[in-house]
């Protein structure tokens, strides 16, 4: 009977103990500080930082397209050289005309170089659809005419909404003549003065 009550005896203070050891981790589990979750905010930061790059890539494609679209709107100011070889004749006139492509508009002329310096006649009703003919006339002697390629003027255009400036032009040489006004053979060409693009 004593081994038994011993037994007993044994039992009961390894549940009293055993709930004592119980109670004081509960305890000190409600006396701990709450940590915080380990998982959560890594995966925050994670997903936080290709956002933000996705934002600045996008904010700097459309900052380029902008730019792009405002350059395209921007008019742009050319200047053309049109330039009249006689080929070894004496030039002593020439009427010719020049066309300009839609979004390119003719806002200045000015004269040429030599015997050409003063600003040629023009036809101002002519210049009200993008097209423009121009003349001029030297009554010096042969001897001081030009006898090769000679800049007879200079055009001023101005280009938007893209076109190329100075690209598109047409033009064409309506008539040449030498000193008697007896036509010649010439040819007129265009070339951009590349000191006044702008």
């Amino acid at each position: 009977m004593k081994g038994v009550k011993f037994v007993k005896f044994v039992q009961v203070v390894k549940f009293v103990v055993g709930a004592r050891q119980i109670r004081a981790a509960t305890v000190r589990e409600r006396q701990a500080p709450l940590q915080p979750c380990r998982t959560v905010a890594p995966l925050r930061s994670r997903l936080r930082w290709p956002l933000v790059l996705w934002v600045v890539l996008i904010g700097v494609c459309l900052a380029q397209a902008s730019d792009q679209v405002a350059a395209l709107q921007r008019p742009r100011f050319v200047a053309v050289d049109v330039v009249v070889d006689s080929k070894g004749v004496g030039l002593g006139a020439y009427q010719l005309e020049v066309k300009t492509p839609v979004g390119t508009e003719i806002v200045g002329l000015e004269g040429g170089e030599g015997l050409f310096a003063e600003a040629p006649f023009y036809d101002p009703k002519a210049l009200m659809g993008r097209r423009i003919v121009m003349a001029a006339f030297s009554t010096q002697g042969a001897e001081k005419l030009p006898h090769g390629p000679t800049r007879v003027a200079r055009l001023h255009l101005q280009t938007s909404g893209g076109a190329g400036g100075g690209a598109g032009l047409d033009k064409k040489l309506v008539v040449a003549t030498d000193s008697h006004g007896k036509t010649i053979p010439a040819d007129v060409t265009l070339k951009i003065f590349e000191g006044a693009n702008r």
